[in-house]
């Protein structure tokens, strides 16, 4: 009840997170000025308060490269959240910032919001407030990203900034009392919990709410922060989702960030990962179908065509294709779907005793053939990807099974 109840004060404080207008927001003395610079790709400390009578507020904003030159009504930027369970999120800085740097993301990062503070709700509003006069923050391109109940709170915002919100990227905590908050918004989700967390079994819970408008990831971890690069791999799913989509379309300019980032991309990753990646530009650009018009996007779709052609004669990729499309099809529907529903009795954390001994029981049907099935793929495919990543999970479920059976 507690997340439901913060969930009802926050709807109190406005009508869909909407006040855009500087005439009608006030800057209170001792605050930071709205006309005090703000510099690119350095981190800054943001002062602001909605009434006199409340707390003052305090977040830190990342700007991209090129922000303060370009941003106007006409281009204006996507953002990141990032919630901490303890507070001062600007310390998570580094595991967001070359993302952001990348794809020309703002990063907004509040300071006193955390599990434990009673004004949480309010300082993450007079946030938002304040970063939406101050800025030119795009609308339907927000994504809002937390651990624990950082995670939670990042599904009640998602669910609460409306003209904002387009995606949600949890770790180590998703639900609000059991619920998904977000799922009849036009928001996309990702998760990413570790296998080891007493929160694992709300895997289930947003998997069943979200199906194919979700990202599911379970990782040898406990609870804490997802990995930068799992992180990365997340929020990059979420970008693509969002330029995908026909209604509401996403801003031009951030799109041409968005493709650009990817194609830069694409000279890091495996054959596998280019092909897939080469894809995802091709649906943009099915969306937005006008890039074409630009010299330097016209380029890259070309580029990126005689890549994908060129991967289909390369001898190398085609071996490695058909083991990883099964390894693909045997995580989906063992490591996550059937994982989860293996925990689907599971309403709360999972930290006592007896519900070790169920998570070890109730699981040991799926692991069994999580095991079978990996192994199958490291028999018939030796020395490939998908092998790599199949090994990758055995030493995880054995991992899973030392925890959970102790």
């Amino acid at each position: 009840m507690k997340y439901l109840t913060i969930l009802l004060c926050l709807l109190t404080l406005t009508v869909n997170g909407k006040k855009k207008s500087n005439d009608t927001y006030e800057v209170f003395k001792g605050c930071t000025p709205l006309d005090e610079k703000v510099t690119d790709e350095t981190s800054s400390k943001i002062s602001c308060r909605l009434k006199k009578e409340v707390p003052v507020s305090n977040y830190y904003v990342w700007l991209p490269e090129g922000y303060n030159e370009q941003a106007s009504e006409k281009r204006r930027y996507p953002f990141l959240t990032i919630d901490s369970p303890s507070g001062n999120a600007q310390k998570q800085l580094k595991r967001f910032k070359d993302w952001a740097a990348s794809n020309k993301w703002i990063l907004l990062m509040p300071v006193e919001v955390s599990n434990n503070n009673k004004h949480t709700m309010n300082h993450f509003h007079a946030m938002m407030v304040d970063a939406s006069n101050r800025f030119k923050l795009s609308y339907n391109s927000g994504f809002f990203t937390g651990c624990s109940g950082g995670g939670r709170r990042s599904s009640i915002f998602a669910a609460h900034y409306k003209e904002h919100a387009a995606g949600v990227l949890h770790s180590a905590g998703i639900t609000v009392s059991g619920k998904i908050p977000f799922t009849k918004s036009p928001v996309f989700s990702a998760s990413v919990l570790g296998d080891r967390d007493a929160n694992i079994h709300e895997m289930y819970h947003v998997s069943k709410a979200m199906k194919d408008r979700g990202y599911y990831k379970i990782i040898d971890m406990g609870h804490t922060w997802y990995p930068k690069e799992d992180g990365e791999e997340a929020l990059d799913w979420l970008t693509y989702k969002i330029a995908e989509r026909k209604k509401p379309k996403l801003h031009e300019p951030i799109v041409k960030e968005v493709v650009r980032a990817k194609f830069l991309k694409l000279k890091t990753l495996n054959k596998i990962q280019q092909n897939e990646t080469i894809q995802r530009i091709a649906a943009i650009f099915k969306t937005h179908y006008n890039l074409r018009k630009d010299k330097d996007m016209l380029k890259i779709y070309n580029d990126s065509e005689a890549m994908r052609k060129g991967l289909l004669r390369d001898k190398e990729y085609l071996k490695e294709l058909r083991p990883m499309q099964l390894f693909k099809k045997v995580y989906q529907k063992y490591c996550i779907e059937d994982f989860c529903k293996s925990l689907s009795w599971a309403n709360y954390s999972l930290l006592k005793k007896n519900d070790k001994v169920k998570v070890a029981s109730t699981t040991k049907k799926v692991r069994e053939k999580i095991n079978k099935e990996m192994n199958n793929i490291i028999k018939l495919h030796p020395n490939t990807i998908a092998a790599s990543l199949a090994q990758k999970e055995l030493k995880r479920i054995k991992k899973f099974e030392a925890h959970w059976k102790k």
